[in-house]
């Protein structure tokens, strides 16, 4: 049987949508390129000249002409729930850059646009394939921590932002663009809702006013502690994951060549004199050197042309957009 080939509009051609986009709808053999819409015309002039497919300033017009069976989406965040309605209520399904919008009022907008139309909607949340969360569910899932209270990340490094996505007014700022990864990292890890949050989110280098300093502590509805901090103002660089549990706890490292690991230390109950304060830790290491992270268009393809269910469900992504309205909340920023 013959693989169906899925025709895809590429709205928005910015740094990301070239890279990402762009890169795998050209190379996936399930997807063909069938046109691109951006703002910029001297961008679309060199697209067109090096893809040799019809170029839009105008969404309307390029979704009445062209009538992609997909529209991938990864225009500036201000403008997600308005394209995405769009592009369903002319027919297309859509694959959404994160975060689904400005706030969750807006995402649950675009869900309920897609039940009211019958229309596939997935936003772009790739760690849920990483190497080091597929294996961290494995290490959960053995049972060797005991429960779970806590889990939490670090990612920090230096970089001075100086676009839209520094400004609030556009949806910038470090916890809605990173952080819309490592949320939905942590709550899928933890199995939970978010019911409560606190934060500190502070301009610190960014040439805007948007957060590139963020500290959140949300907690979920089954009391797990998710402990994230996401930091483009730190002279050295973090990429840390820790799992902590009633019995022993992983760390997440990362070996001289970029590969990660991770390094677990637990212990049996069973085997504990708990009159005696020497505490029978085990050691271990899973080493992720010979683990590659997973094609997220791949998911895609069995979710739009396969029909299979979605890798992230919106109504999961919409949790995510809840913990960041939250924490926008409690802030004092928003």
């Amino acid at each position: 049987m013959k693989k169906r080939i899925l025709r895809v509009a590429l709205i928005g051609a910015g740094k990301f949508g070239r890279s990402f986009h762009l890169n795998h709808i050209l190379q996936h053999e399930g997807f063909e390129l069938a046109a691109i819409m951006d703002a910029n015309e001297a961008l679309l002039g060199e697209l067109h000249q090096l893809y040799q497919v019809p170029v839009f300033t105008d969404l309307n017009e390029l979704l009445a002409q062209v009538k992609p069976d997909l529209c991938a989406i990864s225009s500036p965040t201000q403008l997600h729930a308005s394209q995405a309605i769009a592009c369903m209520e002319a027919g297309s399904d859509v694959f959404l850059e994160k975060p689904i919008g400005m706030t969750w009022e807006e995402g649950e907008k675009i869900r309920i646009r897609r039940d009211e139309l019958g229309r596939k909607v997935m936003v772009h949340q790739p760690h849920r394939i990483r190497c080091e969360t597929l294996a961290a569910e494995e290490i959960i899932a053995s049972g060797k921590l005991g429960n779970i209270f806590m889990i939490k990340r670090n990612f920090s490094y230096y970089f001075r932002r100086d676009h839209w996505q520094g400004y609030k007014k556009n949806g910038g700022g470090n916890l809605a663009n990173h952080g819309a990864h490592y949320i939905d990292q942590l709550l899928h890890l933890s199995g939970g809702k978010p019911a409560s949050a606190a934060a500190v989110l502070r301009p610190i280098i960014t040439t805007g006013d948007a957060d590139d300093m963020a500290r959140a502590i949300i907690t979920t509805d089954h009391g797990i502690t998710l402990d994230l901090e996401i930091n483009f103002a730190s002279a050295f660089p973090y990429n840390q994951l820790e799992i902590l549990g009633t019995n022993g706890a992983a760390s997440l490292g990362v070996h001289e060549n970029g590969k990660f690991f991770y390094r677990i230390r637990y212990f049996d109950p069973r085997a504990w004199d708990l009159n005696n304060q020497n505490i029978p830790f085990q050691e271990e290491v899973m080493d992720l050197s010979q683990r590659d992270n997973g094609d997220y268009y791949d998911h895609c393809y069995a979710y739009y042309a396969e029909n299979q269910a979605p890798l992230v469900p919106v109504e999961e992504t919409l949790l995510t957009m809840k913990a960041i309205d939250m924490c926008r909340a409690a802030s004092g920023e928003y």
